[in-house]
């Protein structure tokens, strides 16, 4: 009869270790169950020359989560303010995801056109193009990286893949590299850079803390900090984001700048309420 017993205990405990809720989330959207949801509230401050008024709009939108099937996500993108009821299909596993880490996050202008992009026609799809000829390799081993005062040895891998590009109706192909570098235990890498073929999306991003609290609503989030760099057509762009596994999309919080010559953009978005659909 002990015996019994400290079987089935054993089982249950094994059992209670492999739940859903246990296993490690990796991508933003297909980690979470179908009907999980997220609002987000979005801020948009432009200004063209240094003499004209800025314009400034705010917005508040929510992402739900479809199907999960055929290695890709279904989620779904309302709006009442701009009217929006749009979908998109992304992709299993994203692209930025490593062996020990996870996807960074994804607000809705990063899966939906938006602004300039809309008015030109852009698609979902554009924006979430199928990666093909993917490949990785490791690079070199005890690379130390410090952070927060603390250094870690991390390995250095390079993950390379192609994307079909429409544009003005002509498909073009575009070849990305991304160099990562991955310390155990960390669910983002310590760095990355990502460059193309053609230069358009080169970009540098770095871990600038690993456990900053932000407050939503009753709950504290833990969340790792991030900054990234890039130069484009309007000038330099710095994106800081908190992000956070125990949330749909793995967004909390984004401050972006961009600043030119004669041009200045503030974007901020937050969470503003969430629901894991647990029921």
């Amino acid at each position: 009869m002990k015996i019994t017993l400290l079987i089935s205990s054993t089982l249950i405990l094994l059992l209670h270790a492999c739940s859903p809720k246990d296993e490690q989330k990796t991508h933003p959207w297909a980690s979470f169950k179908e009907g999980s949801w997220v609002n987000v509230h979005t801020y948009h401050k432009m200004q063209m020359g240094e003499q004209n008024e800025p314009s400034v709009w705010e917005t508040d939108s929510r992402i739900t989560i479809g199907k999960n099937e055929n290695g890709k996500v279904a989620v779904r993108h309302t709006g009442t303010t701009m009217n929006l009821d749009e979908e998109a299909f992304l992709f299993i596993p994203a692209v930025e995801e490593l062996s020990g880490t996870r996807a960074l996050g994804q607000w809705p202008h990063d899966i939906f056109p938006m602004g300039p992009e809309r008015q030109a026609g852009l698609k979902p799809e554009d924006k979430n193009p199928n990666p093909e000829n993917m490949k990785t390799k490791d690079v070199e081993r005890n690379v130390e990286i410090s952070l927060e005062g603390k250094s870690y040895k991390t390995i250095h891998y390079l993950k390379e893949w192609d994307v079909t590009v429409n544009k003005d109706s002509v498909k073009t192909s575009k070849h990305y590299k991304m160099n990562a570098w991955i310390a155990e235990g960390i669910e983002l890498p310590l760095k990355w850079t990502i460059t193309t073929s053609d230069g358009s999306d080169d970009s540098e991003t770095e871990v600038i803390s690993l456990s900053e609290i932000i407050k939503l609503g009753q709950n504290e989030l833990t969340c790792l900090v991030t900054m990234t760099k890039k130069n484009s057509k309007m000038g330099l762009m710095e994106k800081k984001r908190w992000s956070s596994t125990q949330m749909p999309g793995f967004m909390v919080k984004m401050e972006t700048h961009v600043k030119g010559e004669s041009f200045n953009m503030e974007v901020k978005e937050w969470v503003t309420d969430y629901s894991l659909n647990e029921k």
